[in-house]
C-alpha cells in the first residue's frame, strides 16, 4: 500500500506540473482524465479519492475498524507525500540544474 501511495501522489504532483503548461480546456481535461484513469485502473491508493471509498464502505456496513482505516490514512499520506513531494521537487531540482548548466555553456536552451 506504502508503495503504490508513493506512485499515486506522484502521479498527482505530476499532474499539477502538467497542468500549468496545458493551456487548452479540453486539453486540461483529457490530462486529468489520463492521470486520474491510471490511479484508478491501477488501484493505487491516494488519500483523498480512496479515503472516501473507504468511509464510504465503513457506513455501508464493511467489516473495517478504526484502525486499520488509521493505518490506511498514515501509510497512504506518508507515500502521497514522498512520492509528490520528494520525487517531484527531485525532477524539478534536476530540471533547474541542467537548464543553469546549458545557461553557462552557453548551448540552446
Amino acid at each position: 500500500m506504502f508503495v503504490g501511495a508513493i506512485l499515486a501522489g506522484w502521479l498527482m504532483a505530476l499532474l499539477a506540473w502538467i497542468l500549468t503548461s496545458v493551456g487548452d480546456t479540453i486539453s486540461r481535461i483529457v490530462v486529468i482524465f489520463v492521470i486520474t484513469f491510471l490511479i484508478g485502473v491501477g488501484h493505487l491508493p491516494h488519500i483523498i479519492a480512496t479515503n472516501g471509498e473507504i468511509v464510504a464502505g465503513m457506513l455501508a456496513g464493511a467489516d473495517i475498524s478504526v484502525v486499520e482505516w488509521l493505518r490506511f490514512v498514515v501509510l497512504t499520506t506518508a507515500g502521497n507525500v514522498i512520492g509528490g513531494v520528494v520525487f517531484v521537487a527531485l525532477l524539478n531540482y534536476s530540471h533547474v540544474v541542467r537548464g543553469a548548466e546549458d545557461l553557462d555553456s552557453g548551448a540552446d536552451v
